[in-house]
């Protein structure tokens, strides 16, 4: 009986995919403050490329889009900072001596859809690197779904919910880092 819990948490596994690990130990070990970075040079909407993608959208599309674009940035540093007991600011450029540069690369969105006859959930995959005195030191892969409902109708809510799980996962790991 007692095996069954154990394997239901090696299950659930860590949230990530461990792309790049410092250490032992972790160069993130003893972080006192964090500065967030975005980049969305690489993000896929769906299987087209993000900027022609927009390039296809009329301009009242294209604005809404940038406005989900700008509410995964939002959530993820709202709650990245709710999670961690120190300074977590956005980046403003090359971080000062003693911080940790985390910079989430969104890598792939499926918006999703709600429809009365078809729901389509919504996803978001992100590589967070992290970068210590310059040097990149750990990358994790994220993946996160947001389901669509009637309580979260709009691709901009599901979108940074999406985000703010991912900036979940991003202490999650940090956490863990900080005991090896």
């Amino acid at each position: 009986m007692r095996a069954l819990p154990l394997l239901l948490l090696l299950a659930c596994g860590p949230g990530w995919t461990t792309l790049q690990q410092s250490g032992p130990p972790s160069s993130l070990r003893g972080a006192q403050a964090l500065v967030v970075a975005f980049d969305y040079d690489e993000l896929r909407i769906g299987q087209i490329p993000a900027g022609s993608y927009l390039a296809t959208l009329e301009p009242p599309e294209r604005a809404e889009l940038q406005r989900v674009l700008q509410a995964m940035a939002d959530g993820f540093l709202a709650q990245l900072t709710l999670e961690l007991p120190f300074r977590v600011e956005p980046s403003t450029g090359p971080p000062n001596a003693g911080e940790v540069l985390v910079t989430a690369r969104f890598r792939a969105v499926e918006l999703g859809s709600y429809q009365v006859n078809r729901r389509i959930d919504s996803q978001l995959v992100t590589d967070l690197t992290w970068t210590v005195d310059g040097r990149v030191t750990d990358v994790i892969r994220t993946r996160t779904r947001v389901q669509t409902s009637s309580s979260r109708p709009t691709r901009l809510g599901r979108m940074q919910v999406a985000a703010e799980k991912t900036a979940g996962i991003a202490a999650d790991f940090f956490w863990a880092e900080q005991q090896r």
